[in-house]
């Protein structure tokens, strides 16, 4: 679960399911984790469908993982029970792959 498409994300196209830009380095993780991107549904929050998406997840008993602060301040308001991941595309030390794989590895576990 993200926030919402960047403007290049937008610009170009893509989605999370492309694995490309922010997805990239969280598909990476997800592989180090033995978990198939491409069996994983993405949505964003904050995009038209998002919550009804994420709803239909909960009644199915999926597990929903938040990424970053503001998706994951969402779903705690809706009472979601989620599984918190940073954000792909966040800045400082955790952008260094292994420690985003890391982190990954250590909140899917």
């Amino acid at each position: 679960m993200g926030e919402e498409r960047s403007q290049r994300a937008k610009d170009l196209g893509l989605t999370w399911a492309d694995g490309g830009l922010a997805a990239k380095p969280l598909f990476e993780a997800l592989r180090g984790c033995g978990i198939d991107p491409e069996k994983v549904e993405f949505t964003n929050w904050f995009e038209r469908g998002g919550k009804t998406t994420v709803i239909r997840a909960v009644a199915a008993k999926r597990t929903i993982v938040g990424m970053g602060l503001k998706v994951q301040k969402a779903l705690k308001e809706c009472g979601i029970p989620h599984k918190a991941i940073v954000h792909p595309a966040a800045r400082g030390r955790i952008r260094k792959r292994e420690r985003y794989c890391a982190h990954v590895k250590e909140v899917l576990a």
